[in-house]
């Protein structure tokens, strides 16, 4: 890549034809563009997505009972998911990307907001009623 500066390069050109050059090359970075080579890919910044939720089913349920979490993003890279009713985690398979089986945990009550983890960030909350 070549960077040319109108006028003579004197003292302190140098230092900022880098700042202008590193700038642009974070640009490059957070927008997904590939450059450095093909693992700094679009497809890598769009793992970075958090999970989505969209449905509980059922909505309402005892403890110890499970539920489907259904959204997007749900897969996780390293396997760890955990689903949170309220400040309890909760047991957590996930099958799919867009499924998550989910028992209800104990010592809870009433209607508690219900969240998916992943490395990718936290999902917005639904909520599920405990009966």
């Amino acid at each position: 890549m070549k960077v040319s500066f109108a006028g003579p390069i004197g003292r302190g050109r140098r230092a900022t034809s880098r700042i202008v050059l590193g700038m642009a090359v974070c640009s490059l970075m957070m927008a997904g563009a590939a450059v450095f080579g093909p693992t700094a890919t679009s497809a890598a910044a769009a793992k970075t997505v958090p999970p989505v939720l969209t449905s509980l089913k059922p909505a309402a349920g005892p403890v110890g009972s499970t539920v489907d979490v259904i959204g997007t993003g749900l897969y996780s890279a390293n396997r760890v998911v955990v689903a949170w009713f309220g400040t309890r985690g909760a047991p957590t398979r996930c099958p799919t990307n867009k499924l998550c089986i989910v028992t209800v945990p104990s010592r809870i009550s009433g209607s508690v907001a219900v969240r998916i983890h992943t490395e990718t960030g936290w999902s917005n909350a639904l909520t599920f009623r405990v009966s």
